[in-house]
């Protein structure tokens, strides 16, 4: 009889859970490193148990910053060259004297700026406030706003680095050399990370959130894109009968005029992520046929099996969610 490892508790809970408030942005999906530095996507829902692992090493995992609602709770600025840390010292320094808060991470290479909100934000706003500041050859994350389906990842902290064996601390007024104390010693010292307020100037009706994607979305995208199911329609057949792909898969990714778009299901695209439109959208040629394909994957489906893909279910379980009004 087999017996699964299940790995112990680092941290308190209320500072495993404060961890994750501050760096996890989608909770649906996540993205595991590689050995090679890179990530593939785990297509399912992060869990408790993960971040443990993440803590002890056993795996590293990345965060995609904007959540399913195109909202985000930190913003972060990563520079990978040699003088990455005094670049962003200097930024730290000029983010305080306009009055907020940040908090620099070692990396690999240089180091990660981590800037946090009291409030979600929508993407485009972080943006718009926090990337004014960003200098020459620093990125910044989100790199998107919202209106697209994932975003740019990066690496959550306190993980093992896979390419380099490292963990990598962040520094504190009482640790200017960045030590590296343990998991258990940065999870307490994050517990007093101050966020930054929103001023009301930066604010904007929840009305207009998402409102200025950064591609023009299809024309046929409507907000309630899923026809609910009668009585009539009590067949995976007759449902993807009554739907307008457009508007369904329009819902996860954001289509252009010709219904293009990034591949969502970047697990299989190099490094994880599809960086030039694959994915294409298009009325189905028969009833309840396919409606949608990836050119790199070499493969599509119905808008039933792309609910299928997306949510990582199998069909079974996925009929039962639009069965219960669940998606």
């Amino acid at each position: 009889m087999h017996t699964v490892a299940i790995p112990r508790m680092v941290g308190t809970l209320e500072q495993v859970r404060h961890y994750a408030d501050l760096f996890v942005g989608r909770w649906s999906d996540f993205a595991i490193q590689t050995t090679n530095g890179g990530y593939v996507r785990a297509g399912r829902s992060l869990e408790l148990e993960d971040l443990l692992k993440h803590f002890q090493g056993w795996r590293t995992l990345g965060t995609y910053l904007i959540d399913g609602q195109g909202m985000c709770r930190c913003c972060v600025y990563d520079d990978d060259r040699e003088c990455g840390l005094l670049q962003l010292l200097q930024l730290q320094e000029v983010l305080r004297q306009h009055g907020h808060v940040s908090y620099l991470e070692r990396s690999r290479r240089g180091g990660h700026l981590w800037v946090f909100f009291e409030e979600l934000l929508p993407a485009s706003q972080v943006r718009d406030w926090f990337l004014p500041f960003c200098p020459s050859g620093v990125e910044f994350y989100p790199k998107q706003s919202e209106g697209g389906a994932y975003g740019s990842l990066i690496r959550l902290p306190l993980g093992v680095h896979k390419k380099s064996g490292q963990c990598y601390p962040f520094f504190f007024d009482d640790d200017v050399y960045a030590l590296w104390r343990g998991v258990e010693d940065q999870l307490h010292r994050l517990m007093s990370v101050q966020r930054n307020p929103v001023p009301a100037s930066r604010k904007q009706p929840l009305a207009s959130v998402g409102a200025t994607p950064t591609q023009p979305h299809h024309p046929s995208l409507a907000p309630t894109a899923l026809t609910h199911l009668t009585y009539s329609q009590n067949t995976i057949h007759a449902w993807c009968e009554m739907q307008d792909p457009f508007a369904v898969i329009g819902r996860y990714v954001q289509l252009d005029q010709r219904g293009m778009a990034c591949c969502p299901f970047g697990d299989h695209h190099q490094g994880g992520r599809d960086r030039h439109p694959s994915f294409k959208v298009y009325q189905p040629k028969r009833v309840s046929g396919s409606s949608w394909f990836c050119y790199t994957w070499n493969r599509g489906g119905n808008v039933f099996d792309f609910l299928c893909h997306w949510y990582n279910v199998d069909a079974a379980t996925m009929w039962r969610r639009i069965q219960a009004g669940e998606v």
